[in-house]
């Protein structure tokens, strides 16, 4: 499986519900980015729109932090 376990719950990034932008063409379907990736930039997003975060926090740990964030929401996500 092309997945990642997040504690405890199976991300399959091929998955189609899991893409954040998929579009149907000719070819068939071209899923984009997925929506854990998508979850992580709007929390990056918001953090880096906070001048104190990006100050005090090195560049690495905030990425981290965003796919911790896109990790919970995908479970929370799995859960409903």
């Amino acid at each position: 499986m092309t997945g990642t376990t997040v504690t405890g719950a199976s991300i399959d990034k091929a998955h189609p519900t899991n893409m954040a932008f998929p579009v149907a063409n000719e070819h068939g379907v071209q899923h984009g980015m997925t929506l854990r990736d998508y979850f992580a930039g709007q929390a990056l997003a918001g953090w880096l729109s906070t001048a104190d975060l990006c100050r005090y926090v090195p560049p690495n740990e905030v990425a981290d932090l965003a796919y911790e964030f896109a990790d919970a929401m995908m479970k929370a996500r799995a859960q409903k």
